[in-house]
């Protein structure tokens, strides 16, 4: 059963098969001799035709005809940079016009419009969006009257449109003397009403859609329209006013569009833009999983580092050192004997430091270092790594340094580049990971309260509520202000 009155000029089809390639249902396919046939089905939607009609505006020979669409009828592409030039100029024109002509706008080019907007996108093609239109004049004035004198009626008792108080419904009042003189349909003479039965297909998508589609038509034709949702509040507090409309209980409304011949013409396009901050690219690089030796690398790569030790009176200090080499987990450096740097290495081992490169990666290393063997093949070696330094300490002179070396240490990974940041920590040596933040115990009675804090939003929903330890700030909020302390630090006995 052909319900689609699909129909194939043979004689036209070369069997390219794109027809095939487009076809969402799934119901076309080339034939032995290579013509593209449609298989029989019950009925349309998911497993049938869609009723898309891309069959029909795919075919490169014209072959394909279906609900009696011709395609010698349909409108031809056109030039793509006069379309992107008319397209760009209709949406920097179009504006929302409260004020229009008392003049009705022609029933041929409106049903026009509304032929039209049955190419607007659809959830799976449903087609579901239905149209209620007031297109005369003297109507739309009766309905206003109406529905303008119940609103004023409803406010002297103070019950106001939906998601208006009483200094907001004056403000739009008080509007009335300057912007528009009809605070409820902006002085429209035409209304339309875009809405779609709710409990299947995409209703509340649907009915968007058409409403902005509804609107580039319009500014195409030279009309000003509005799209209002105060009415929409108005007449939900007017039961009987909004029946008139006999649009069903279960249908959705996103909007009123008010439509007409603008009175007052603008001159120019505006200039509004979208800020860069507001647009959000997405890179999805193949994740690397990080190893110490990375984290090395990138304090090689910045190479000036700031370590930290103690000095002879328990005091911290810290300086920038050149890291000079990074290699089998190890991290070398040097330092000249005559420095203070030198003698607090001697005086105490433990040492710290941190560096950031230019991606917002921070790496922060914790561990002991040990003055190498063999001191004047290591300084050598560092020489030639690190040519730079014979501009420091000509010929001779190096030999004044000392190479000293990391081997045990434990390091912490940081980026603040990614969102949410990430972190993770690794070994060097025969070090053991020293585990910190926080974790959520068995006491946790589900509040909820950590996971609404969190400026990560790292703790998600659990028995308990667990923390994912890679995105987490380590900042305590959640900690702080748990209502029965079962966060703890990580490390800590329950």
């Amino acid at each position: 059963m052909n319900l689609a009155n699909f129909i194939v000029n043979n004689n036209r089809c070369i069997g390219c098969g794109q027809c095939v390639k487009v076809c969402p249902g799934g119901v076309l396919s080339l034939n032995q001799h290579k013509k593209v046939e449609m298989k029989d089905f019950e009925e349309f939607g998911w497993t049938g035709c869609w009723k898309c009609e891309h069959c029909l505006a795919v075919c490169p020979t014209g072959a394909i005809s279906i609900f009696g669409h011709k395609p010698e009828k349909s409108l031809p592409i056109g030039d793509i940079k006069d379309m992107s030039a008319t397209v760009n100029t209709l949406i920097a024109n179009r504006h929302s016009c409260r004020r229009y002509l008392d003049k009705n706008v022609n029933k041929g080019i409106i049903d026009d419009m509304l032929k039209r907007l049955g190419n607007a996108p659809n959830g799976g093609n449903k087609q579901q969006v239905e149209l209620t239109l007031i297109d005369d004049k003297e109507q739309m004035n009766k309905f206003r009257q109406l529905t303008y004198a119940r609103m004023e009626e409803l406010a002297k008792k103070g019950i106001y449109p939906e998601g208006f108080d009483q200094q907001s419904y004056e403000d739009m009042k008080r509007w009335e003397k300057t912007v528009r003189p009809d605070m409820l349909f902006c002085g429209a003479p035409h209304i339309l009403i875009p809405h779609a039965p709710l409990g299947k297909g995409e209703p509340i998508q649907d009915v968007i859609i058409v409403g902005t589609y509804f609107e580039i038509l319009l500014a195409s034709r030279g009309l000003g329209s509005v799209m209002m949702t105060f009415p929409l509040g108005a007449l939900n507090q007017m039961p009987d006013i909004k029946a008139m409309l006999k649009i069903p209980d279960n249908h959705y409304i996103g909007m009123i569009i008010g439509f007409g011949y603008p009175e007052i013409k603008y001159q120019r396009g505006v200039q509004k833009e979208i800020k860069q901050s507001r647009i959000h690219r997405l890179y999805f690089e193949e994740e690397k999983n990080m190893n110490a030796q990375d984290c090395l690398q990138i304090l090689r790569d910045v190479k000036d580092v700031a370590f930290a030790t103690i000095d002879e009176q328990g005091l911290p200090q810290v300086r920038i050192i050149d890291v000079m080499l990074v290699e089998n987990e190890k991290v070398y450096f040097c330092t000249a004997r005559g420095k203070d740097f030198y003698a607090q290495l001697m005086h105490d081992k433990h040492i710290a430091m941190t560096a950031v490169n230019k991606d917002f990666q921070m790496v922060r290393l914790s561990g002991s270092a040990q003055k190498l063997f063999k001191q004047k093949y290591w300084i050598d070696r560092i020489f030639k790594e690190n040519p730079s330094m014979n501009n420091v300490y000509p010929n001779e002179s190096r030999y004044i340094l000392e190479a000293f070396c990391i081997e045990n240490a434990n390091i912490e990974f940081f980026d603040l580049g990614k969102e949410p940041i990430y972190r993770e920590s690794f070994t060097m040596g025969n070090t053991q990971v020293q585990e910190k933040g926080f974790i959520i115990t068995s006491s946790c009675i589900g509040c909820g309260k950590c996971q609404r804090l969190c400026p990560q939003q790292c703790i998600h929903l659990g028995k308990p509520y667990k923390i994912n330890q890679s995105h987490c700030l380590h900042c305590g909020l959640c900690f702080e202000n748990c209502p029965v302390k079962a966060i703890i630090k990580r490390g800590e006995l329950e």
